[in-house]
């Protein structure tokens, strides 16, 4: 798998598949009411924002977090962990740990945002720990992969001169 997520037409394809899913979630956006809960960070607030929320806020907030959320951490954490393998040189299953990370803190996160949209066990406490979590790691892989282009770029153009 991890020669697969590295090729040149599955990164292409998670590059297209990350920027068309993230766009999707302004319709999700739209008729659940902004913001949504992804973005917010404290367990608190998650449960304050959930109990203003109508039924149709709930359900199209629920649907955008089956689909369209759990799509999107894997077009990025594909996306971040394939350049991390493909640029990352000797140590790169190493680099592409931090994006595939990624992708867990942020599906377990759906799981207890699913769970509370859909009336079940309310576990939104644990958005005070998840989301921060999350946002470290991908920011933490993003400057991973911005360190292994740049080095990958200097050493072509070197190897040019």
């Amino acid at each position: 798998m991890m020669t697969l997520i590295s090729r040149g037409p599955v990164l292409v394809i998670l590059f297209v598949a990350f920027f068309a899913i993230g766009y999707s979630f302004q319709w999700v956006s739209e008729g659940a009411g902004k913001p949504l809960l992804d973005m917010i960070w404290s367990g608190a607030e998650a449960n304050q924002h959930l109990a203003g929320m109508n039924e149709a806020q709930k359900a199209r907030h629920l649907f955008g977090t089956l689909v369209n959320d759990t799509a999107y951490p894997l077009a990025y954490g594909g996306l971040l962990a394939g350049l991390a393998i493909r640029y990352g040189g000797d140590i790169s299953a190493r680099l592409a740990w931090p994006a595939l990370a990624t992708v867990m803190v942020d599906l377990a996160e759906n799981t207890v945002q699913a769970m509370a949209l859909a009336d079940g066990p309310n576990l939104l406490f644990l958005k005070t720990f998840l989301t921060p979590l999350k946002f470290g790691l991908f920011a933490f892989a993003t400057l991973i992969v911005v360190f292994v282009l740049g080095r990958a770029l200097g050493r072509r153009l070197i190897s040019k001169d």
